[in-house]
């Protein structure tokens, strides 16, 4: 069966409230899903890992906040043959020369350890393939996660890492030039709920892609924006302000500034990297 393995790093710091992580996590995602159109059976929690039983690579969890790596992967059953079996299937059509098996076991119940599991499937990888196990230089890299179940996947998709939108609430992003993005990106990327606003138009389709139902708000004043957080309990505004143009903002609310430790070099690389995305 072939299954999406989704990771998550910060999620997993969160102590007694990672459960809640964990599912606003998985609504997050099963949100893409459906809005992607995405066939897919369930997704479900195991150890430190979500699995989303789908044929799609799932591409769109490059977008998903909370989301550290994907692979697309095979799923075996706990028994050494089915994960040599899996692991030769996934190298069969592949062009390398050396290569190296990183297993991990977070179910201490399976027999082999990570060690031994390298070795195993390694030796056989190695026999049937003909191919040299190198664990430095190496062209390929089989991933194996015992879990729930066995799953081996070759390669890892990198997502944006932080914590589940929404889960810190709701805030009000001032929109004015490419900055104001970068800042609602950071603000977001820490789990905050942006409410987009500007004095004229402007283009947040970058922002969209990380939530599709923003909607960007024409206001007239600061006056407008306290109005527009109290209706949407909205306790801080996110200024694209750096350490060169600080400046105060006559408001009671919270005032983030994701900007104001960083370079314009830095500033300039993070926008290229969203604008990449």
């Amino acid at each position: 069966m072939n299954v999406c393995l989704v990771r998550y790093n910060e999620i997993g710091l969160k102590g007694r409230n990672q459960k809640e992580f964990q599912n606003l996590l998985i609504k997050n995602i099963k949100r893409h899903l459906i809005k992607k159109r995405i066939k897919f059976e369930n997704i479900q929690k195991s150890y430190s890992r979500i699995i989303i039983r789908t044929n799609s690579e799932c591409r769109f969890l490059k977008l998903v906040f909370g989301v550290s790596s994907f692979s697309s992967s095979m799923q075996t059953g706990l028994e050494i043959n089915e994960i040599n079996a899996a692991a030769l299937a996934l190298t069969k059509n592949k062009k390398f020369s050396k290569f190296r098996v990183s297993a991990s076991r977070a179910n201490k119940k399976f027999q082999y350890n990570s060690l031994q599991i390298n070795n195993l499937v390694g030796s056989e990888v190695n026999k049937k393939q003909n191919k040299k196990v190198d664990l430095k230089n190496f062209d390929l890299d089989i991933g194996i996660d015992i879990l729930d179940k066995a799953y081996i996947f070759i390669g890892k998709a990198k997502g944006p890492g932080g914590l589940p939108l929404g889960i810190e609430g709701n805030v009000i992003s001032i929109i004015k030039n490419k900055k104001s993005l970068l800042a609602s990106y950071l603000a977001m990327k820490r789990g905050c709920k942006v409410i987009p606003v500007a004095i004229k138009k402007f283009d947040i389709n970058i922002l969209r892609k990380f939530d599709g139902n923003l909607k960007l708000r024409i206001i007239k004043s600061i006056k407008d924006v306290e109005k527009i957080s109290e209706e949407n309990n909205a306790k801080a505004i996110v200024s694209c302000q750096t350490i060169d143009d600080l400046e105060k903002i006559k408001t009671k609310l919270i005032v983030l500034r994701p900007l104001v430790g960083l370079s314009e070099h830095e500033i300039n690389c993070k926008l290229d990297y969203l604008n990449s995305l």
